[in-house]
């Protein structure tokens, strides 16, 4: 779901579904909401969050993600086995599946910390030529 103009969301929202799993991502862009209207989104987003908590539908944001993922990715590449698919990857030119991983990440439905399992892939490395 895009909220705003397509070329310039204010609000995005993804449905995702990992395994038995199924949840929502938002993403926030609050500086594209005209200071006029900035109290009105607020409360809609607000809104948001309960209706999702009331649903017990888990809702992320993007943001917290990246944080955690910037967090644990540093040290997971360079894992032995991270290094051998890595190389795989980059003769093969093709995505491929790597391990699942969980993170804490706080659910903006419920308030609560929960654990989101999610897939990691490796992608070949782009080639500087």
């Amino acid at each position: 779901m895009i909220f705003g103009d397509p070329e310039n969301p204010f609000l995005i929202m993804k449905r995702k579904e990992y395994g038995s799993s199924l949840y929502y991502i938002f993403q926030i862009f609050e500086d594209r909401v005209p200071k006029e209207d900035k109290q009105k989104f607020r409360r809609m987003v607000g809104s948001v969050k309960k209706m999702a908590g009331r649903m017990g539908m888990p809702l992320y944001d993007h943001v917290e993600i990246s944080e955690a993922l910037e967090a644990i990715l540093p040290r997971m590449v360079k894992e032995p086995e991270a290094i051998i698919l890595q190389r795989k990857v980059d003769e093969t030119d093709e995505n491929q599946f790597y391990k699942d991983i969980n993170i804490n990440i706080f659910d903006h439905g419920t308030g609560k910390i929960r654990t989101l399992e999610l897939g990691i892939s490796m992608a070949p490395k782009e080639n500087p030529e």
